[in-house]
């Protein structure tokens, strides 16, 4: 599997598991997206109770200070298309903390920036709760 769909999963794992902690009856479903005729179309979405944020997914494997965000132009006008229509829309970066010791993750919503900063990166309980 991919770094960037372990990412993927461990998020959408860790997710669930604290929407189950801290919202006990909360609906929440995730689902990947692999749309290879729509370009720039999110990788994920994310519904919490029927209210649904669409999620372009990324991951770092080092930042020691500041780092470019590799996200396309396709990706972005995606993003910023659907948030300007209403559509709650982002960008999750997780950065790698080294084998099997799981990822700190940074939220960005539009307009997306152009960098991430290491002290941007949180733990993924502040993204969850974020999102939420």
């Amino acid at each position: 599997m991919k770094p960037e769909n372990k990412f993927r999963k461990w998020f959408i794992d860790r997710f669930a598991e604290q929407m189950a902690l801290r919202h006990r009856g909360a609906i929440v479903t995730a689902q990947k997206h692999a749309d290879y005729a729509t370009d720039g179309i999110a990788d994920i979405d994310v519904s919490i109770n029927g209210m649904t944020m669409w999620l372009e997914v990324k991951l770092l494997m080092t930042c020691k200070a500041e780092r470019k965000l590799d996200v396309t132009p396709l990706q972005r006008a995606y993003l910023e298309n659907r948030a300007k229509g209403g559509v709650p829309t982002g960008l999750l970066v997780g950065l790698s903390l080294g084998p099997r010791k799981g990822y700190r993750v940074a939220l960005f919503v539009p307009p997306i920036s152009e960098v991430v900063h290491r002290d941007m990166f949180r733990h993924v309980d502040d993204v969850v709760a974020r999102l939420y």
